[in-house]
């Protein structure tokens, strides 16, 4: 009897030390690891973050990487309409349908795995979770508070459910793999991911809307610097646009659909770092996609911004440019047809100052010759980078053909019975005033020299 006891007391320990051990490993992991707080500023947080360097790619395949798991703690429960808030990724650049994420309330440290390929069953659209929509490999989008639209108890006399402002929850990391059974077993440790989201990446947002990442080590608030409100503009502007030709003509889309695009071709004689720009835009959030090519056509820079109602925009870009010639477009992204109407007007109808009422026509279709003067758009000037190497074409040099030695004395040409042909002038880049496709019109003379805009269909 005695050695049942002792061997019931001795496994006793033994899946004691088991649980313990288990719940240690998270538990302990997760008081003791660094965490993000995500606060709500105001209805629909949500964040686009770049995939850490400690994962063992920073870029995702999404044919093959498909689960993922994040660790969490809930602290707020509820949006305005007493529904648990739910949570969803997007691929990036986001487009529907967005991947669920349901959460669970216990206050304590919960692992989530999600399937990254599934959708919400309100939805008729399939997954884009694939390499055909899913290009910008290095983010994805994650709304880690989301009011739950689509609730049986919603009261539809009072609207939308959202998101309180000031809620929040606590994310530890977000790790991605190619099976169910890896995004189940890790526990924060061990084998590194195949792409993570860790406490800096979730800190580090390309883009977002009403939402603050405040990172926390062993429960206290890291002193992190508060990052800039926008770019340096101590160095002033370079306006594309001639403020002395009074009004500027507003370049729109009606609506921001995927793959539509403004198109602007500038030429700068000064270093720039940012874009400054004013926008009349929906009432609705406008995501879109700016992106910066150089005069070999290649794409520098791609980021996303939103904006929404009128406002003067700044978009920071990742490093300083040189002078020379570039094109600038605006890319409109994928929108939910349920969230209304979405229209983004490039640098016209309202004044900055004092935002008197514009007359763009919204119902009916937007028009470019009822605008209102406005700055259209200006480069951020920043100081020359002394490391910076311009990219160079390669050119194989070709061998001259070896002279051939005449074998006998050449004839003389007869004189040319018809006019000579006139040298064709050499073509220049198009110059002030000048409109690639149609139904676009140009802002008066450019300072820069050349400014161009067309609108993709």
């Amino acid at each position: 009897m005695k050695k049942l006891i002792a061997l019931l007391v001795s496994l006793s320990l033994v899946l004691g030390m088991a649980v313990i051990g288990a719940v240690s490993a998270f538990a302990e992991g997760a008081d003791e690891a660094e965490y993000v707080r995500f606060t709500a500023d105001g209805n629909d947080p949500y964040g686009t973050f770049t995939f850490s360097d400690k994962g063992t790619n920073t870029t995702i395949d999404p044919d093959t990487v498909t689960w993922a798991a994040v660790r969490y703690r809930t602290i707020s429960q509820k949006d305005t309409q007493d529904n648990d808030y739910i949570a969803q990724f997007y691929i990036s650049p986001a487009q529907e349908p967005c991947i669920p994420v349901t959460w669970t309330f216990s206050g304590n440290w919960e692992t989530v795995v999600v399937d990254l390929t599934s959708v919400k069953t309100t939805s008729d659209l399939e997954s884009k979770f694939d390499s055909t929509y899913y290009t910008a490999v290095s983010s994805i989008r994650f709304d880690p508070l989301e009011s739950n639209r689509d609730a049986e108890t919603n009261d539809p006399e009072s609207g939308d459910p959202e998101v309180v402002k000031g809620d929040s929850i606590d994310v530890a990391w977000i790790a991605f793999f190619k099976t169910e059974e890896e995004a189940k077993a890790y526990t924060g440790t061990g084998d590194s991911p195949y792409c993570i989201l860790d406490a800096d990446s979730l800190t580090k947002m390309t883009g977002k809307n009403n939402i603050t990442a405040t990172k926390y080590v062993n429960g206290e608030a890291a002193a992190t610097p508060e990052p800039p409100e926008g770019p340096d503009t101590s160095k002033g502007f370079y306006d594309l646009y001639d403020k002395e030709q009074g009004t500027s003509t507003g370049w729109w889309l009606h609506p921001v659909a995927e793959g539509a695009t403004i198109d602007v071709e500038f030429e700068t004689p000064v270093w720039f770092n940012g874009v400054e720009f004013f926008a009349f835009c929906s009432e609705n959030n406008v995501h879109l996609i700016l992106e910066l090519y150089d005069d070999n056509d290649d794409l520098v820079y791609e980021g996303q911004f939103t904006t929404s109602s009128n406002a003067s925009v700044q978009v920071s870009l990742d490093k300083a440019y040189p002078s020379g010639y570039y094109r600038m477009s605006f890319v409109g992204e994928d929108h939910d047809e349920d969230i209304g109407d979405t229209w983004f007007v490039l640098g016209s109808g309202m004044l900055p100052e004092g935002l008197e009422e514009g007359d763009i026509t919204v119902a009916g279709g937007l028009t470019n010759d009822s605008t209102k003067d406005a700055p259209m758009i200006s480069l951020i000037i920043t100081d020359e980078d002394p490391d910076y190497e311009k990219p160079t074409e390669v050119v194989t040099p070709t061998k001259e053909p070896p002279a051939e030695t005449p074998t006998s004395e050449p004839e003389p040409t007869e004189e040319p019975t018809a006019e000579p042909v006139a040298t064709p002038e050499p073509q220049k880049k198009p110059g002030c005033g000048t409109v690639i496709g149609g139904g676009i019109a140009v802002i008066g003379l450019l300072a820069c020299g050349a400014f161009l805009a067309k609108r993709k269909h």
